[in-house]
């Protein structure tokens, strides 16, 4: 292959290039070049004095061209030179995509196979799979057919397959299988191969899906909600979901999704949470089990906690699995009872009807106290509120007068928020508590006090590792529950822990300044940013006042050349 490289002065040819011209193709070859009066005639480099083309998801690897004057030795010109890979492409279709164009056919010539629809196989039965193609070629004398190659859980089959016409090929009858019962189907690979070696293009990415009936379906209503695809029943008389052939027959053995027969007997409750709530209602109670219908209209209106209606949520049901549903109110005489659930419109019979072995039980919550009762205005206090039954129904909510107090946890007597800034400045606020639409009603209140400030630190220094005992003066420190130090450095902070001593002082250790090993020298350093991160107050994360710095870490030198001092006794040692 040759590159020519034209003047752009056409009227003037290369007379300053007597002496010759080097084509350097950067770092891989160098060869004489051949002037022809307004142009360069350089050849591209032998196959073997070339690097192996391996780009990823590429086929080429650009380099660049010098043109090297041999008298001066100067580079007077360069172009682009593109070396590329044929065979790096292993299909037709990424061949003939290739902007180099290896093959002369466009891409709707290549064989290819064609989108098709979820290829469903249930393992361990004998059938055939048919795939659509378009320009399969047809096997020569001398030529080996077709194979599909589908890789299972890591392990290859090869089954023979029987190309119809250009336009359909067959895998041929073969059952398959693979290990465990944790995935109900899993989709494998599909290789059609020609030849033994040429694979056909599958640009759809066309897979088989093998699955198992009874794997992760133990129960009937979770085998009738499988995909309908699938052809899975539950077989009655063994009480396991198959196939239907794998089902002895008559019909009424089996039950099918959207069949005659498509109700599951004997629903089962196994988990109800909560367990406890107020009389007002309003608790999400989540309801898990077995068998809890397939359509939401099958249990609308057909449950009960504790003789006390629950509507169920439409959007927390799971088919025969979980129902969510919204607590009514209970009267003052309604004490305790189980969940009970009938599966089914209309009459509820014995067999559809499902009573829970736990009983749900209605509570009185009540708030006693809170502390702290005083935080910053900015927030970010963490307030504990006692009482009883705190950890009843399923959703909280703390109002400090009009605004919320971000919930964080809850036990049976005591539940947490942290509070926002305040939108009324200082003060007194009621505080009130609601679960679910119980509305706990106490005296309590909470003030918001005036944010601390720092008037003094001391000392105002440190060493890079940081530690120093630093006393800091203010005012009231003793609102904040987690006072911290911190410096910034380079975009990077530390933190240490203050201990507060009074309202108006505390005690900090002061943090590392967060410096290179490398960096640190016989100079004193001020960190970028320098302050206190008190809750939610940001005032004082910043000191625009300080002149805090840090001095280098001290260092010891040798006792003595030795590293051994003889002194007499009582002599002081001097480090």
């Amino acid at each position: 292959m040759h590159i020519i490289t034209r003047k752009k002065e056409k009227e003037k040819p290369f007379t300053e290039l007597s002496a010759g011209v080097n084509c350097t193709f950067e770092d891989l070859a160098e060869m004489n070049g051949l002037v022809e009066g307004n142009r360069i005639r350089c050849s591209s480099p032998a196959e073997k004095e070339m690097p192996r083309i391996i780009v990823d998801k590429e086929d080429h690897q650009i380099v660049q061209l010098y043109l090297k004057s041999k008298e001066t030795g100067l580079v007077f010109a360069n172009t682009t030179f593109v070396f590329y890979n044929c065979s790096v492409h292993k299909s037709c279709l990424s061949c003939v995509s290739s902007p180099y164009q290896y093959l002369d056919e466009e891409q709707h010539g290549c064989p290819q196979l064609l989108p098709a629809d979820r290829i469903l196989v249930p393992v361990n039965v004998v059938k055939p799979i048919t795939l659509r193609a378009k320009n399969l070629p047809q096997p020569q004398s001398g030529q080996r057919g077709y194979e599909c190659l589908l890789t299972i859980q890591g392990n290859e089959h090869r089954v023979p397959a029987l190309r119809f016409n250009s336009s359909s090929v067959q895998c041929q009858n073969t059952s398959y299988f693979y290990d465990g019962m944790e995935m109900s189907s899993l989709p494998v690979e599909l290789t059609v191969i020609w030849n033994g070696d040429f694979t056909i293009d599958n640009p759809t990415h066309n897979k088989v899906h093998l699955y198992k009936c009874d794997a992760q379906r133990g129960s009937c209503g979770l085998c009738l909600k499988a995909d309908p695809l699938f052809g899975c029943v539950w077989c009655k008389g063994e009480n396991r979901c198959t196939l239907k052939q794998h089902c002895p027959h008559p019909e009424n053995q089996w039950l099918e999704h959207n069949g005659i027969n498509s109700k599951c007997t004997h629903p089962r409750i196994t988990k109800i949470t909560p367990l406890r709530g107020p009389r007002e209602g309003g608790t999400l109670v989540t309801i898990r089990g077995e068998n809890l219908g397939l359509d939401f209209r099958e249990i609308q209106g057909n449950v009960k906690v504790a003789e006390v209606d629950c509507t169920p949520i439409r959007e927390g049901y799971i088919p025969a699995e979980q129902i969510v549903c919204e607590m009514g109110k209970a009267e003052k005489s309604q004490y305790t009872g189980n969940v009970q659930v009938c599966v089914g419109v209309g009459e509820c019979r014995p067999e559809f009807m499902a009573k829970s072995s736990k009983y749900y039980y209605f509570v009185i919550p009540r708030i006693i106290n809170l502390k702290p009762s005083r935080g910053p205005v900015s927030g970010g206090t963490i307030v504990n509120i006692t009482g009883s039954h705190l950890d009843a129904g399923s959703n909280v909510s703390v109002m400090f007068k009009d605004q919320p107090c971000t919930y964080l946890r809850r036990g049976g007597q005591w539940l947490t928020c942290r509070t926002h800034a305040s939108l009324h400045g200082y003060g007194n606020v009621s505080v009130s508590v609601s679960i679910d639409k119980a509305h706990l009603q106490k005296d309590l209140r909470f003030e918001y006090v005036e944010d601390p400030t720092i008037t003094k630190i001391e000392p105002e220094w440190s060493i890079y590792s940081g530690h120093t005992a630093v006393t800091v003066t203010g005012t009231n420190l003793d609102i904040i529950q987690t006072p911290l130090i911190r410096a910034k450095y380079n975009n990077h902070e530390t933190l240490n822990l203050c201990q507060v001593l009074s309202p108006t002082s505390m005690l900090c250790q002061a943090p590392e300044l967060p410096i290179s090993l490398a960096r640190q020298q016989e100079v004193l350093e001020k960190p970028d940013e320098f302050g206190f991160k008190l809750d939610d107050v940001q005032s004082l994360m910043a000191l625009n006042n300080t002149n805090f710095i840090y001095y280098p870490n001290p260092e010891f030198e040798l006792l003595s050349v030795t590293g051994v001092l003889e002194l007499k006794p009582g002599s002081p040692i001097i480090l």
